[in-house]
């Protein structure tokens, strides 16, 4: 592992007023000084200082100020940084005594290997990661993925609230901790794109769903020619229907949709339908929704329907 220079998950275990200590195994020790350690962590430490400095008031040359500088970095203490070995450090018997560490060199090493922490994902994973940068366009997330490596992934501002909220950036800060789901892994580029709202069910489509399926269970489906309803969603419905590997579709009546969509709207509901998938319609204050009998795969039906 020293030689190879491929980064390591390290605990950190304890803080001075120059950086932290990490246990390296097999009785050693690691050090990370602060100028060695990445941006994300810096940010943390940094926060944490203004935090203090705040709170008690200290000023900077001050021993106040020297104790909560050295506090800040206790804030890292628990927490497990992807770190490479710079040097080693030895005692007058030439006995490996401790090993100096740095985080910006690990994190250069992924730069350098951006899809080898990539392979261990796929789309629908739950992972863990800090805000690394915050950008017109969404929010840069550095993901931890244990043995794998670390990786950098994007939250599209489309992503990150099922409601929209253009004072998005003022809930998120570098260093954050947060958790996202994936939505796609692309090895070739590579990249990986997030998600902080799909963490959570669409609450439209959770009201949806309690406005077209009736509480008293009763069966008012129908079929495709008898069933009033909103004419272009009619129309898809029987597209599909004449669509091979679509076994037949079943309209649920109108219901009026507690908001107003300008155009229509097609959803791909994720209700759990035997040998088949839902699909919403929203127009206007119409709400349909249909049930499309089939055994080809949610994807196959979703380019259906675009």
């Amino acid at each position: 592992m020293l030689a190879s220079g491929r980064p390591r998950s390290f605990a950190v275990e304890a803080a001075s007023s120059t950086g932290v200590g990490v246990d390296f195994g097999h009785g050693l020790r690691g050090f990370l000084p602060h100028r060695l350690m990445g941006a994300t962590t810096k940010a943390v430490v940094a926060d944490e200082l203004k935090r203090l400095v705040a709170a008690g008031g200290a000023e900077a040359g001050t021993p106040q100020h020297r104790e909560a500088k050295e506090r800040s970095l206790a804030c890292l203490v628990g927490r497990r940084l992807e770190l490479c070995v710079t040097h080693l450090q030895h005692t007058k018997m030439q006995t490996l005594h401790s090993a100096v560490m740095s985080e910006a060199a690990a994190q250069a090493y992924w730069a350098r290997h951006p899809g080898e922490a990539l392979r261990g994902l796929q789309e629908g994973d739950v992972v863990r990661g800090f805000v690394q940068a915050l950008v017109p366009y969404g929010v840069f997330v550095e993901v931890h993925t244990g043995e794998q490596g670390t990786c950098k992934g994007l939250v599209h501002r489309s992503e990150i609230s099922w409601s929209r909220n253009s004072g998005w950036a003022e809930q998120y800060r570098v260093g954050q901790e947060v958790q996202a789901k994936v939505t796609s892994v692309d090895l070739d580029k590579p990249a990986l794109a997030l998600s902080f709202k799909r963490l959570s069910p669409d609450p439209i489509t959770q009201t949806f769903h309690e406005l077209i399926h009736s509480k008293d269970g009763a069966d008012r489906s129908q079929g495709i020619q008898e069933a009033p309803g909103i004419e272009e969603f009619l129309e898809i419905c029987r597209q599909l229907e004449a669509t091979e590997g679509i076994a037949c579709v079943v309209l649920s009546p109108c219901t009026h949709s507690p908001t107003f969509a300008q155009s229509l709207q097609v959803f791909l509901s994720t209700r759990d339908v035997p040998e088949g998938f839902e699909i919403i319609c929203r127009r206007g204050v119409l709400l349909q929704s249909a049930v499309v009998h089939t055994s080809e795969g949610r994807e196959t039906v979703k380019a259906m329907l675009q």
